[in-house]
């Protein structure tokens, strides 16, 4: 008994003769080279590189529609050949799922294929793009894209990636695209270059750099890194985060430029941000009161004063 990848591969073989036949006799090329286009993905753990789209061991993909020609003396678009469109029902027929082929494309690891357009509100892409071409979820080396990924704001991370798996912390979450973007600019400047980007809806893009950075924005002293890994411990609503994040992307120099000389943290938050962020963000400093918020900056400031002594 034939398989069904068997039949397939008839059907089609049967559909290119017919195609060279017609264009023989017209001296055309159009019918043949519409069926040449037409692919048949078989594999018996499933065509489809993301299970989900279904576990067929058979799926074609093509242009099914029906060929076409501008007639001049008609002015109307006639009809040339409805090969690509019966092949099609042949194929739906025995069970072959028919997918267009401008909207999938083979993975140049395992063969098998890959969605590339939406087919769902719900769709993500399970695949990565590189000069290497294109790889399904299965097949990336995911600790290999993540590098890839490191100082780029505009390439996301992959949802189906985890970067806490390889390495990464989670350093902000919970952020517009403009806040995403003021935490990448800072930890550049710390000279912080692994900062990678996911996004899991509009509000909602975390930030992840190496463990191995963690420790090294900890113990930058007075500058950025300090700033931002005190910011990362106490989170997005204190005064002071709320008063640097108003002063834009050049809140990092503004701080830098205020701090005098053997200016203190504690004494530099007191004078500089405790005013503005009353003056601002009254409703957040009121969910912080500020000797109680202070205190526990002071613990952590000298906390990690003395793991870098």
């Amino acid at each position: 008994m034939k398989t069904i990848a068997q039949k397939a591969w008839r059907l089609l073989n049967a559909a290119q003769n017919v195609a060279k036949a017609y264009d023989a006799k017209h001296g055309t090329w159009v019918v043949s080279s519409r069926v040449d286009e037409i692919d048949l993905h078989c594999d018996d753990t499933g065509a489809y590189a993301d299970q989900s789209e279904g576990r067929d061991v058979v799926v074609a993909s093509g242009n099914w529609n029906t060929i076409d020609k501008y007639d001049r003396a008609t002015n109307t678009r006639v009809d040339v050949s409805t090969l690509p469109k019966r092949l099609g029902d042949a194929f739906e027929k025995l069970g072959i799922p028919c997918e267009w082929s401008d909207q999938t494309s083979t993975c140049d690891g395992c063969g098998k294929l890959i969605r590339t357009d939406p087919d769902s509100y719900s769709w993500t892409p399970q695949y990565v793009i590189s000069d290497g071409g294109i790889e399904c979820a299965e097949c990336v080396d995911h600790a290999s894209h993540l590098e890839t990924l490191h100082g780029q704001l505009d390439d996301h991370v992959p949802s189906w990636i985890d970067p806490l798996a390889h390495g990464y912390t989670l350093h902000g979450e919970d952020m517009s695209r403009h806040e995403a973007t003021m935490m990448f600019a800072d930890l550049k400047n710390a000279g912080v270059w692994s900062c990678i980007v996911q996004s899991h809806g509009t509000y909602d893009h975390r930030v992840y750099i190496l463990e191995a950075d963690v420790s090294r924005l900890a113990h930058t002293g007075t500058s950025t890194g300090h700033l931002l890994s005190i910011m990362g411990l106490l989170g997005a609503c204190d005064p002071a985060t709320a008063w640097v994040c108003a002063q834009g992307d050049d809140a990092c120099q503004v701080v830098r430029d205020s701090l005098e000389e053997n200016d203190s943290w504690v004494t530099w938050l007191w004078r500089e941000v405790g005013p503005k962020a009353s003056e601002r963000t009254q409703a957040i400093a009121n969910i912080h009161p500020w000797p109680e918020w202070l205190h526990t900056l002071e613990q952590v400031i000298n906390a990690e004063e003395g793991e870098a002594s």
